[in-house]
């Protein structure tokens, strides 16, 4: 079980989107500056349309995303994270390990409740608000549940 595997880095289409979108650019406005005419105007147009090309395709990247996203160049850069938590730690919690052994993995959590301890939170981020990743070990009596990794957007 890789609880990392439920977490997948949204922000890697938008990345994508737009390492792809600036070939993609180039391109078209280069094939509009070689089929005019006039080579000045061929090359005023691309000029023109790369921005308006590479703009559209971030607007169309937001409008399909909604809401509160993961940022771009930094996923968790709203991830508040326990002391002494790593991602790498976390894929190698396993269904029956018992409480010691996750301490022992990952340190104390930021916050216990019942049967899950939290590992993350939301609000790392002073000047801007994105969606966080919530880490979270489930229990059942003393052994793992479920360890698990969702993205929220509150």
């Amino acid at each position: 079980m890789d609880p990392l595997l439920g977490c997948p880095d949204p922000a890697l289409f938008g990345r994508a989107v737009a390492l792809l979108g600036l070939p993609a650019a180039l391109v078209a406005s280069l094939t509009v500056a070689f089929r005019t005419t006039s080579r000045l105007v061929g090359w005023l147009s691309a000029i023109l349309f790369m921005p308006l090309l590479l703009l559209s395709s971030l607007v169309v990247f937001f409008l399909i995303s909604g809401g509160e996203t993961v940022h771009l160049l930094r996923p968790d850069i709203d991830t508040v994270y326990a002391p002494g938590y790593s991602h790498e730690a976390l894929s190698k919690i396993r269904p029956e390990d018992t409480k010691e052994q996750v301490l022992a993995a990952l340190g104390p959590p930021l916050e216990k409740r019942e049967a899950v301890w939290f590992y993350s939170g939301d609000g790392a981020w002073d000047t801007g608000d994105a969606a966080w990743r919530a880490v979270t070990i489930e229990f059942s009596g003393d052994r793992v549940a479920e360890a698990s990794c969702r993205w929220h957007d509150d």
